[in-house]
């Protein structure tokens, strides 16, 4: 099924609509703020108000931009080289399940090992304790979202600094998968059925990057769900995607 922003006339569900929903960072919303400025909260607009903040003690910070990201939508820059993030407090339950779209970009693909040696978009969202890269300097994306076990999911063959996409990951017993701009059951970008659920316990949650690894691009979107969802829930989310970034799902 191929899902293509050009055949909507008005804007369809938001994410909201589809249950357990637990954390939904969108540049879209953000208020409050003009074009250029230091982003110090992003609101979590799940309704359970798990905003995030500008961590320090980095030098730099994550960029609001009121235009210019995909679509012409507003986004978030967070600058890799010198280093930016933001946290929250550890938010996760006894979840047997998760699955996270995350829709950014970055500026170079693979990233550049001496600049910030590849962007943890999500980090400490499980418990190896071997780094998150999405994707690392060799083109590989490795994650351990929601699992015991970080995997590496190999190259993608898109160019990840082309423009925005979306990475989907879903961790249950069992299974892990990530997709990238994909809707097609069986054309996963990476899948394995060997995955324990296990969700990070440290303090805080992050986005952006982990010292010396930070994310060198823009960010749009996170949305996360406590479980896996349906293959209508999946379209919903999907089509809420396409519609305001123009991504369209294979």
């Amino acid at each position: 099924m191929i899902i293509d922003p050009y055949i909507f006339t008005s804007a369809p569900p938001d994410p909201t609509t589809v249950a357990n929903l637990e954390l939904w960072l969108s540049a879209r919303l953000i208020t409050g703020y003009n074009d250029g400025d230091n982003l110090s909260t992003w609101i979590d607009s799940s309704g359970n108000s798990r905003d995030f903040s500008d961590a320090t003690p980095f030098p730099n910070h994550p960029i609001y931009h009121t235009s210019g990201g995909a679509n012409n939508q507003p986004w978030v820059a967070f600058d890799g080289p010198a280093g930016c993030q933001m946290n929250r407090a550890n938010f996760f339950g006894a979840w047997t399940a998760g699955k996270i779209f995350m829709v950014y970009k970055i500026n170079n693909d693979p990233p550049l090992l001496n600049s910030n040696g590849g962007p943890v978009v999500a980090r400490e969202w499980g418990t190896d304790a071997l780094n998150n890269h999405m994707p690392y300097s060799d083109g590989h994306i490795y994650c351990d979202f929601g699992s015991t076990t970080r995997k590496d999911a190999g190259d993608p063959t898109t160019d990840l600094s082309a423009a925005y996409f979306c990475l989907e990951i879903l961790s249950k017993s069992g299974q892990w998968e990530s997709r990238i701009n994909n809707a097609s059951s069986g054309n996963d970008y990476f899948n394995t059925g060997t995955n324990t659920v296990a969700w990070g316990s440290d303090t805080n949650v992050y986005i952006g990057g982990n010292t010396p690894y930070f994310l060198d691009g823009g960010m749009e979107e996170i949305i996360f769900y406590s479980r896996d969802l349906t293959s209508g829930e999946d379209s919903t989310v999907r089509t809420y995607l396409s519609y305001w970034y123009g991504i369209v799902f294979n």
